[in-house]
């Protein structure tokens, strides 16, 4: 087997990417997952928190490993990837006490081994971004199969889809057609170079195609090419959603409903495909209706009331939800501040929440949390999770906001985001 090649087994196998068990504690888990990455992108001196594929993928894995039920397959090609990224490993070595404080039992090598994989996964998908491809997509399954796959590599590669064909056909292109054909099953007599993937596109299949790309690029010279303009499915939604939002507040989640069926329809995308081509973003769970300025409290006791008390007259939460999250803190630390100045607060997914929902408060002055790294605290938003994932782009374009702004030194002001 080439060196340069990965078994599919490698991340597909792992038992925390086909569990369907509820986390009670999942959203301390992607704050301790977004502080990991943080702490890793530092050490690494490279930003790897923009890559929402990787935070949604790491927090599966650090659910599985709180939770005490990862397995790991054996595989000796886990050996080959991290010989070549000796410095990743040793990144999550160094900051494992971010993970390491919030687990009964030590850590294990396995258990480092599998979160430097997801950090090259993303480190990948990072660099290959930067380089157009024209690349072919072959899958044995049917167009709804093929849709999925295309709009995950469009994600994370710049990639100009030359076309989308059903794995037979394969032999019958002509050299030269494209650079690279990405395919779910191999293909015999394709007179192009082709990798395999699975549908899902998981973190070992990232670091598969990268590492082809990278084949590609030392055999032969590759054609220089503008990125050329697409429209699709996922861009299209994009660009609609905010001005529904904006201009129609009060009917924008029914409306978008219907548009998001419209332009699914209109590509021909099944219903898998579009479940990923649309989350809830941060204008849509934090409009300025949510949020609430110069508010006064004694503590931070009564700033996480008072930010909930929203939620909870709306009908998003019921009350025992906001006596959840102070026990919360109370048992486990000021873990819910992020950043300085700023705390997110929540409960477990069976603590009374109904609706996802945020709502953010700016306090008149600022109250201690107990972090030594992050207080005084300005600004608290409660957060209410149903489930493991809806709430999870938003609460990902909050953090990131909270960093760009905080590294850049600029005031956090909540307009425009």
């Amino acid at each position: 087997m080439n060196k340069r090649t990965l078994s599919s087994e490698l991340l597909a196998g792992a038992r925390y990417l086909k569990r369907r068990t509820v986390q009670k504690n999942v959203v301390k888990i992607q704050m301790i997952t977004r502080a990991l990455i943080e702490k890793i992108s530092d050490e690494m001196g490279i930003r790897l928190d923009d890559d929402y594929d990787f935070f949604e993928n790491l927090s599966n894995h650090l659910a599985s490993i709180l939770s005490d039920q990862t397995f790991y397959p054996e595989n000796p090609l886990i050996d080959e990837i991290l010989e070549m990224n000796p410095n990743v490993l040793d990144a999550v070595h160094k900051n494992q006490h971010v993970i390491q404080s919030c687990i009964s039992r030590e850590l294990t090598g396995k258990d480092l081994e599998y979160i430097a994989i997801h950090v090259c996964a993303a480190l990948e998908r990072k660099k290959n971004k930067e380089v157009v491809f024209h690349v072919i997509v072959a899958c044995h399954g049917g167009i709804g199969t093929s849709q999925l796959l295309l709009e995950k590599l469009k994600l994370h590669f710049n990639f100009y889809i030359v076309d989308v064909i059903s794995a037979h056909e394969a032999r019958n292109l002509e050299a030269g057609r494209a650079d690279l054909i990405i395919t779910t099953v191999p293909l015999e007599g394709c007179p192009l170079d082709y990798v395999v993937v699975s549908p899902l596109l998981n973190d070992e299949d990232y670091i598969r195609v990268g590492h082809k790309i990278d084949v590609l690029r030392s055999s032969r010279n590759l054609p220089v090419r503008a990125e050329e303009n697409e429209v699709t499915a996922r861009g299209m939604i994009e660009r609609i959603a905010p001005l529904v939002y904006e201009e129609a507040p009060d009917i924008a989640p029914g409306l978008m409903k219907k548009i998001r069926k419209a332009v699914r329809d209109y590509f021909n995308q099944s219903a898998e495909a579009e479940a990923e081509l649309f989350a809830p973003y941060l204008h849509h769970l934090l409009p300025p209706s949510q949020i609430t300025l110069d508010v006064e409290c004694s503590d931070w006791k009564e700033a996480v009331r008072i930010s909930g008390e929203k939620l909870l007259e709306q009908g998003y939460i019921e009350p025992r939800y906001i006596d959840a999250m102070l026990q919360n803190i109370e048992e486990n630390g000021p873990y819910v501040v992020l950043s300085p100045g700023f705390a997110v607060h929540h409960e477990g997914l069976e603590a009374g929440s109904i609706k996802v929902g945020m709502h953010l408060i700016r306090l008149k002055t600022p109250v201690s949390f107990g972090s030594e790294e992050f207080d005084p605290v300005e600004f608290v938003c409660c957060l209410s999770a149903v489930d493991h994932k809806t709430h999870l782009k938003a609460f990902f374009n909050l953090v990131n906001m909270l960093q760009t702004e905080l590294k850049a030194g600029v005031p956090i002001c909540l307009k425009g985001y």
